[in-house]
């Protein structure tokens, strides 16, 4: 279910403009409320500013932060909604 590496979409980290590797420890470091990442196919996204905004609740956001979540996300979501609801 968790993988060993995954790659964030945020901002390009080299300068070659090439995608940053996090590790399953960096991502976990990342959940509190004001703090949270998950990890959605492989991506890892700051998911800290939508919690307020998802509609099942902060609670649902945070029992996955600083996880691979995409396993629960895709049991509740279908793929337009992750691909276009999510902050990427």
């Amino acid at each position: 279910r968790t993988k060993n590496s995954a790659t964030t979409t945020k901002a390009p980290s080299n300068k070659k403009g090439g995608l940053k590797s996090y590790t399953i420890a960096d991502v976990a470091s990342h959940n509190s409320k004001e703090d949270a990442w998950i990890i959605v196919k492989g991506q890892v996204l700051d998911v800290s500013k939508w919690i307020p905004s998802h509609p099942g609740g902060e609670q649902t956001i945070m029992r996955f932060a600083g996880m691979d979540a995409t396993d629960e996300l895709r049991a509740f979501h279908d793929d337009w909604v992750l691909e276009t609801k999510l902050p990427h």
